[in-house]
């Protein structure tokens, strides 16, 4: 890949060199670790969850799943320099999933990291890519003031649409396997035809790795978790989840609240359901994510465990933000 640099001044490389400072590269290690950077579930902002985001350390590859906001941020605190990230994998294009993308690579693209970067995820993200890069326009013409304009992110970052129907990704020596799930189902039981949302498996020679993203129960993601070592798995608390609607208000129509109870009802796990799959798919270990509504007043998350519990017997933890697996 061909890459112009142009100068961008003493500001700009006083910038570069914080961010590829010690204090900001990744920390190390144990061999095949998944962090969950963001915990919390749906478009509920929160001070103790950050939006749904995870990062897989593995074969000195580093690979953000899901960018939540404030996913940039949560990597520095895992002292996960930016330069440092190979690859971003979405599951869906809600926002609570990616509404940290545009950070990540405007971030990287002001302080001058050049190192390629790749976005995977289902159909959109080529457009949604697309309009970051050109919500960075008006940066680039401007550049530093006193530089000349800044060169396009488009030169070091690709997107790559995966159609979710059990193709294998390589990344570097981590292969990720995509499976199409029944986040955005339809109810006659057909799949929405201009969305998709996938459940990643992840192998990495050591480890086995399945990532729910968002989804209700689906056949396709209990195979794609046979046997694995660790699930990561969504969960939703739904009387919780519809209180804390009700309590935030807003100006949803009648059709907006029905058709948002259907979704939150089909298209998400109940901690019962979390248990089913991972029994059926006889998992190892399950670790909860995306907790909805996990808002600061729940004194503990064992509601969600105990669901789980009642339908698995294997362990079952509730993620916090910054826990490594």
């Amino acid at each position: 890949m061909k890459v112009h640099i142009r100068k961008v001044g003493l500001i700009g490389m006083c910038l570069l060199s914080l961010v590829a400072s010690p204090a900001t590269t990744a920390t190390q290690a144990p061999v095949d670790t998944w962090v969950t950077l963001g915990t919390g579930g749906g478009p509920l902002m929160r001070t103790k969850r950050a939006q749904s985001s995870n990062v897989l350390l593995a074969a000195d590859k580093v690979i953000v799943f899901d960018a939540g906001e404030g996913v940039a941020r949560a990597l520095t605190l895992q002292n996960i320099g930016l330069e440092k990230v190979d690859a971003i994998v979405l599951s869906h294009l809600h926002p609570d999933h990616m509404a940290g993308l545009s950070a990540l690579i405007s971030l990287r693209w002001q302080n001058g990291i050049v190192r390629p970067l790749t976005v995977y995820g289902p159909v959109g993200t080529s457009e949604l890519v697309s309009g970051i890069l050109a919500s960075l326009k008006p940066a680039e013409r401007t550049g530093f003031a006193t530089t000349e304009p800044m060169p396009s992110a488009a030169g070091w970052l690709k997107v790559e649409e995966l159609p979710c129907r059990g193709e294998v990704t390589g990344i570097g020596g981590v292969s990720v396997k995509a499976v199409l799930n029944s986040h955005y189902s339809l109810p006659d039981g057909k799949d929405a035809a201009d969305a998709a949302s996938c459940s990643f498996r992840v192998e990495t020679g050591r480890r086995s790795i399945v990532y729910t993203g968002d989804t209700g129960p689906s056949p396709a993601v209990t195979e794609l978790a046979r046997d694995a070592d660790l699930l990561i798995s969504e969960v939703i608390d739904l009387k919780a989840t519809f209180a804390a609607i009700e309590k935030r208000g807003g100006g949803l129509s009648p059709a907006m609240k029905e058709g948002l109870t259907f979704h939150l009802i089909h298209h998400h796990l109940v901690p019962e359901d979390v248990g089913k799959l991972a029994t059926a798919a006889g998992v190892k270990r399950v670790v909860l994510t995306h907790l909805s509504p996990g808002m600061d007043d729940e004194k503990s998350p064992v509601g969600y465990i105990d669901g789980v519990r009642r339908t698995y017997r294997g362990p079952v933890t509730a993620a916090a933000d910054g826990d490594r697996f």
